[in-house]
């Protein structure tokens, strides 16, 4: 695809650049998995189905992807339906969205990107976890949810937006 490593743009964490080594094209649409690719991966188009990449991922903003990921790096400015296992690092960039529960050793998230799940960060990316979501789509069109959780000795704070003082009790 490339003539040189001059032509490859750099992808290190200070640069977003968008084209790695093997690409999926914006009208491609894969459904099945995509398994053991083993030079790094741009999806501009739509896979419907699951991701096991042992190099770097790269969803493209115009990219979309309904299923879970499992790869050594993920990067995010598209969409992604389902639960990333990153061996390495998962990061969201300010285009991205995600329903679905991260597993990493490290994540980053940049402003303007959207999330719906959880990050669990551990050395090995968090292989015996379960997922709060197990069908992301379904979390996804229910929407943003807030969820407070209070012990029995801890009342909900007045700064709380959720929460309004209690009135009745004299000061």
């Amino acid at each position: 695809m490339y003539d040189s490593d001059k032509e490859r743009p750099d992808t290190s964490p200070g640069n977003s650049g968008r084209i790695l080594t093997s690409f999926l094209g914006p009208s491609v649409i894969v459904r099945g998995t995509i398994t053991d690719a083993k030079d790094p991966l741009t999806i501009r188009g739509t896979v419907e189905g699951t991701v096991e990449h042992e190099e770097t991922l790269l969803i493209d903003e115009q990219g979309t992807v309904t299923g879970d990921i499992n790869a050594k790096e993920v990067v995010v400015h598209g969409s992604v339906t389902g639960n990333i296992h990153g061996k390495d690092r998962v990061r969201i960039d300010a285009t991205g969205r995600v329903a679905g529960d991260i597993f990493a050793e490290r994540f980053s998230v940049e402003e303007g990107a959207i999330m719906n799940g959880r990050v669990i960060m551990s050395p090995i990316g968090a292989p015996d976890q379960k997922p709060l979501f197990t069908h992301a789509t379904e979390e996804a069109a229910k929407g943003p949810q807030t969820v407070v959780k209070l012990s029995t000795n801890q009342a909900p704070s007045a700064a709380d937006e959720n929460c309004a003082p209690n009135k009745s009790k004299p000061s």
